[in-house]
């Protein structure tokens, strides 16, 4: 699956599922955010990946994982401005999930195709309901989450932060005519 899309800015990017010889640009993409992205994304303070981490995010299990990344073309080079994620858990129908788009891409209608698009590989995947953890300081996740569909609750175990789901439709069978 590879998409060739048009933004509401007019932007053509591409969004497809990473793969293990993007680990350059899953690097570069993360060091290149906004310290406050970083902690948005990752709940905590980090400059880089580990290897490990690379490692383990360009490789994902399908279908259990799944990851998908945004690009561009700059400079004739692929250019990583975002990624969304979702991570199945065992013997189970719901994922978790995680996005996170480039600083200067913010606010152009990524974030929420993206997510649909993890959408769409989540249900063929098998998965019936996604959620995630959103700090309650990040007030344009929580708007975009709640402009998908998502329920808000709060978090028992710290209130500084949201749980957000949603049920994902069963992917219509080939064998359906509706």
């Amino acid at each position: 699956m590879r998409k060739l899309i048009k933004l509401k800015d007019g932007s053509e990017i591409t969004i497809r599922p990473i793969r293990p010889e993007d680990a350059g640009i899953e690097q570069a993409f993360v060091q290149q955010l906004s310290p406050e992205s970083r902690r948005r994304r990752f709940l905590i303070a980090i400059s880089e990946l580990t290897p490990h981490a690379i490692e383990r995010f360009t490789r994902p299990e399908y279908p259990q994982e799944q990851a998908l990344i945004a690009t561009i073309s700059e400079g004739g080079k692929e250019k990583e401005i975002g990624v969304a994620r979702y991570a199945g858990e065992l013997d189970s129908r719901k994922a978790e999930f995680a996005i996170v788009i480039a600083d200067s891409w913010q606010g152009k209608g990524l974030g929420p195709r993206m997510m649909r698009e993890l959408f769409d590989a989540a249900a063929a995947a098998g998965m019936q309901r996604i959620e995630g953890v959103v700090l309650r300081d990040n007030r344009h996740m929580l708007e975009m989450v709640r402009n998908l569909g998502f329920a808000i609750e709060g978090y028992a175990e710290d209130p500084g932060l949201a749980h957000v789901c949603i049920d994902l439709p069963l992917p219509k069978s080939a064998c359906d005519d509706t």
